[in-house]
């Protein structure tokens, strides 16, 4: 997002909305600050959010605004003010935006069957309502090697043929669109090569015997992405 102020060198301020997911959420938690010490910018960021939302999920939204108006699926995140429920029509006309960031959701980010024709449909819709701003992909990450899905006797994968996968998907995308990408995941993954991460493994009983007052492990062992969090489920504390 940085690198797309710098192409807005006449803005004061730069407003930017971002339709994603839980990827998209984390830009909220360092982004703003470091446009504000900067203090040559301006930035307003929004963030149109769902948990684990996919590009398919965002254009079943579009689709179901149309029959019931009252349905506001999403967490609407502006900075300076407090989150509300909306739906992603009144999102795109809440102001006028210079940038809109789309992102597929992890788990499909390398399978270009599940991204072609949802990515099409979740753009026209925003050239119709925010002709006005640039659609730029937010590219996302690779999981951490220790993550289970990588361990998936259905549908063995490793972290290289995930990202691999995933910037191949996305770079068709852009072309196809004529759009930019904001390369974090190649970021991530530059990162990790460069400082080697270190796996960090704890047992099943370990992690089982924690309690709500225990200080968390750190499990990243060095991997800028992931670690413990205390979670209410249940009116239970969990770890997650």
């Amino acid at each position: 997002l940085c690198c797309c102020a710098a192409f807005v060198l006449s803005a004061k301020e730069l407003k930017v909305l971002m339709i994603g997911n839980s990827f998209s959420n984390s830009v909220l938690t360092y982004l703003p600050k470091m446009v504000e010490e900067g203090k040559t910018h301006k930035l307003k960021l929004a963030n149109a959010y769902i948990g684990g939302c996919t590009l398919e999920r965002h254009c079943r939204n579009v689709d179901a605004e149309k029959t019931d108006p009252e349905l506001k699926p999403y967490s609407f995140n502006v900075t300076g003010e407090k989150s509300r429920k909306e739906k992603l029509s009144v999102m795109l006309k809440a102001d006028k935006w210079d940038i809109v960031t789309i992102q597929q959701v992890s788990h499909q980010s390398y399978k270009k069957e599940m991204t072609r024709e949802y990515a099409a449909k979740l753009i026209a819709y925003i050239r119709k309502l925010a002709p006005q701003a640039e659609i730029v992909i937010h590219q996302t990450w690779a999981y951490r090697k220790d993550n289970p899905k990588f361990h998936s006797s259905k549908a063995p994968l490793t972290q290289e043929q995930m990202y691999n996968g995933l910037v191949e998907n996305y770079n068709e995308l852009a072309k196809t669109h004529k759009l930019r990408i904001i390369p974090v995941g190649t970021a991530v993954q530059l990162y990790r090569k460069a400082l080697p991460v270190k796996e960090v493994k704890y047992t099943e009983a370990q992690l089982k015997a924690l309690k709500r007052t225990d200080k968390l492990p750190d499990l990243t062992g060095g991997d800028p992405v992931g670690k413990l969090t205390w979670l209410k489920k249940n009116d239970k504390h969990v770890y997650n």
